[in-house]
Formats: C-alpha cells, structure tokens, sequence
C-alpha cells in the first residue's frame, strides 16, 4: 500500500492545535498514517472512535 504524504496534515494539526486527526474514507479498512493521524472507513467510524464525554 502506497501511503500519501503527510505533510500538510501536520501542518493543520499545529495550526489548528489538534491532538488527532482522524481521515474519514469510503473504504472498508482503517491504518495509521502518521503519528496521531489515522485513516478510518466511514462503516467503522462508530467503532473506531471515542465517544464523546
């Protein structure tokens, strides 16, 4: 799997000030991108994510 850059995501999580960034996708698997971004399929996104609280 070729994985995309991640450059200007880490540029809007210090810009932004955000502890995570979470990609939401149309496909069925989930995979870290970087380090606290990750890339989360829309039918898992339930599951794959805290609730809020």
């Amino acid at each position: 799997m070729n994985l995309p850059r991640t450059d200007h995501l880490r540029i809007a999580m210090q810009d932004l000030q955000l502890d995570e960034l979470v990609v939401l996708h149309g496909g069925k698997e989930c995979w870290p991108m970087a380090d606290r971004v990750r890339a989360v399929a829309a039918g898992s996104l339930v599951a794959e994510l805290d609730p809020l609280g």
